[in-house]
C-alpha cells in the first residue's frame, strides 16, 4: 500500500514524500533490506530516482538503492535508475550539508552528513558512477570535511573510504 502511494501521482505530494521518507529510513538497516526486496521497495525507489524530483525525495530513494545494492554485490539496480542529474544533486546535497544547509534550499530539509558520504560511497563502488562523481568534484568535498574541527568520527571514517573508493582506476 505504501509503495502504491508514492507512484500514484493523484495523491497528495506530502504523502509521497513522507511515505518515500520512511522507507528510505529501512534502507539504512541491512536487517530490513530481504523483506523491501520481496515487496519490491527497490523497484519504487528507482522509479522515485527516475523521476529526478527533489520534492519527491529522489536524492533519498538513491541512497537507499545505493545502500542495498552494496549489500548485494550488485549494482544494476542502481545503474537503472541513477543519472548524471540525479548525482549531481546527490554532490548538491552534500555540498549543502558540510555548510549546515538544507536541501534542497528553503525545505528544512537537512541529511546527515556522515550517511549522505557513506552512501555516495556506495555509489562509488559502481565504476559509471564513480567516473561521473569523481568529475562532479566529490574529493574537494571530502577533503573539506576531512579537515572541518566540527566532523565527527563516522563523517571522517565514510569520507577516508569514499576517498579509497575514488582513488579506484
Amino acid at each position: 500500500m505504501l509503495m502504491g502511494i508514492i507512484i500514484d501521482p493523484k495523491e497528495h505530494l506530502e504523502i509521497r514524500k513522507t511515505s518515500v521518507t520512511f522507507l528510505c529510513s529501512f534502507a539504512s538497516n541491512p536487517a530490513t533490506h530481504q523483506i523491501l526486496r520481496e515487496h519490491r521497495a527497490v523497484d519504487v525507489f528507482i522509479y522515485v530516482m527516475k523521476s529526478n524530483d527533489v520534492s519527491l525525495m529522489c536524492t533519498s530513494a538513491a541512497l537507499a538503492v545505493a545502500n542495498i545494492c552494496d549489500r548485494k554485490g550488485d549494482f544494476t539496480e542502481l545503474a537503472a535508475g541513477c543519472s548524471d542529474s540525479l548525482l549531481c544533486k546527490l554532490i548538491d546535497a552534500l555540498r549543502a550539508t558540510l555548510q549546515g544547509q538544507d536541501y534542497p534550499a528553503n525545505t528544512n530539509g537537512f541529511y546527515t552528513d556522515w550517511k549522505l558520504v557513506m552512501g555516495i560511497g556506495f555509489m562509488c563502488r559502481h565504476p559509471p558512477a564513480r567516473a561521473v562523481i569523481k568529475h562532479l568534484g566529490l574529493a574537494d568535498l571530502l577533503r573539506t570535511a576531512l579537515v572541518s574541527e566540527t566532523s565527527s568520527t563516522k563523517l571522517l571514517k565514510y569520507c577516508l573510504e569514499t576517498l579509497w573508493l575514488l582513488s579506484v582506476d
